[in-house]
Order: C-alpha cells, then structure tokens, then sequence
C-alpha cells in the first residue's frame, strides 16, 4: 500500500539520516582527538 511505502521510505531517510550524523561525530572527534595529541606533542 501507499502507507507502507512512505513508511519505507521514512525509515530509510531516517537511517541515511543516522549514517550522517555518526560520520559527522567520527570526524569532529577525530580532529578533536589530532588537536590533543598536537598539544600533548607541544607541552613535552
């Protein structure tokens, strides 16, 4: 039916959605994680 495809797709969305946000949260921590060491590497 309609109903069941436009949930479908929601769900999809959704977890496209998801995906993104967690790639964005690797990236910053990442870089965050590059900052601390950079200053560790600096305070020695």
């Amino acid at each position: 039916t309609l109903q069941e495809l436009v949930a479908c797709n929601e769900h999809k969305i959704s977890k496209s959605g998801i995906n993104h946000r967690l790639r964005k949260l690797e990236e910053i921590t990442i870089s965050l994680t590059k900052d601390e060491i950079t200053e560790k590497g600096k305070n020695k």
